[in-house]
């Protein structure tokens, strides 16, 4: 029988090219999640991790790109 160990996700800091950066290993496991990037203007994104994306202006009427929820 063949077993196989799932991968942790872990975050670490790492340097390329002078540059700090921060990294998300196995990043394949992670439970499916949304994201909010947040501006201090009228901007607004939301990121999904299973390839969503939509942002705008000021309210979901400002959307540069078209979306519905999944709730309907």
């Amino acid at each position: 029988m063949k077993t196989t160990s799932r991968l942790v996700p872990a975050c670490e800091f790492v340097s390329l090219d002078g540059e700090d950066y921060s990294r998300i290993s196995a990043v394949e496991s992670l439970s499916p999640f949304l994201m909010n990037l947040r501006t201090d203007t009228d901007l607004w994104m939301f990121i999904s991790s299973t390839g969503g994306l939509t942002a705008g202006r000021r309210d979901p009427d400002g959307a540069l790109f078209p979306y519905e929820t999944v709730d309907r």
